[in-house]
């Protein structure tokens, strides 16, 4: 994947622990809470980037479905992750299916 995608995309995708527990986020200093939400905007970015280049890349969006449903955005999330239930790999489907 980093061939194809660089090293920020691949980068982007391992902020799964960030994506998955806001609570922590919100214990850490502020310093750290700025570098956590920078990080997580870039990734944004990012899986935006890849799902640019490659609409079947269903990791990508399972990953940012998962970071807007952390951010709230239910309704951006929710055609990633219907997309990423369409993977032929079950386990994106089914934490696809699980996400939702």
């Amino acid at each position: 994947m980093t061939a194809r995608f660089g090293a920020a995309a691949t980068r982007s995708l391992t902020l799964g622990a960030l994506i998955r527990a806001p609570t922590v986020r919100e214990g850490l200093p502020p310093t750290a809470q700025y570098h956590a939400v920078r990080d997580l905007v870039e990734a944004e970015q990012n899986l935006n980037s890849a799902i640019q280049r490659a609409p079947d890349y269903f990791e990508a969006h399972l990953k940012l479905g998962q970071l807007l449903l952390a951010r709230g955005d239910t309704a951006g999330a929710e055609p990633h992750l219907r997309k990423a239930a369409e993977s032929p790999d079950p386990r994106i489907r089914t934490a696809a299916q699980e996400a939702r």
